[in-house]
């Protein structure tokens, strides 16, 4: 198999990968990161990591500020009869 078509592969899978979970994406960054070959790559997954981060953590917060998401620190469960909170804990 050539070399090339392989890294181009997984070039492509870090790409995806970052866009699910940016602290992988940033972890197989650093690691194309340390090889000679493949500098240019890392860092272009590095950089997607941090953006695909960032807009996601904006998005999260504009959602919540409209009141379309309600993020889990502002959730509490209540017993139905009493409507005492059993999460979280007082």
């Amino acid at each position: 198999m050539d070399k090339f078509k392989l890294y181009k592969k997984w070039f492509w899978m870090g790409l995806v990968m970052s866009l699910f979970y940016p602290a992988a994406g940033i972890v197989y960054g650093l690691v194309l990161l340390s090889e000679k070959d493949h500098r240019r790559e890392g860092l272009i997954i590095i950089i997607g990591s941090f953006v695909i981060g960032l807009i996601s953590y904006y998005l999260q917060s504009y959602l919540a500020a409209i009141g379309v998401f309600t993020p889990a620190r502002f959730l509490f469960i209540k017993t139905p009869k009493t409507g005492e909170i059993l999460f979280p804990t007082p």
